[in-house]
């Protein structure tokens, strides 16, 4: 899945840089969620997998608090 979804990122985030109308801006962020949201989903998955059920809610807050800080400076 961060096969597929890292290109689409990337090309989503060049298309962003480059769009000349608030149209086409709307486009490529669109296609630019499409891209950033599996690493939600799977870094999600992988906490659940890999933690037990009482050190799960701390790891999730960790890796939400630390993913929205990177995306939302």
């Amino acid at each position: 899945m961060y096969t597929f979804s890292l290109p689409v990122l990337v090309l989503a985030s060049v298309g962003v840089a480059t769009a000349a109308s608030i149209p086409e801006l709307l486009f490529w962020r669109f296609l630019q969620s499409i891209g950033a949201s599996p690493g939600y989903v799977l870094g999600a998955g992988v906490i659940g997998d890999i933690y037990m059920l009482e050190e799960r809610g701390r790891a999730m807050g960790i890796f939400f608090a630390v993913r929205g800080s990177i995306l939302n400076p």
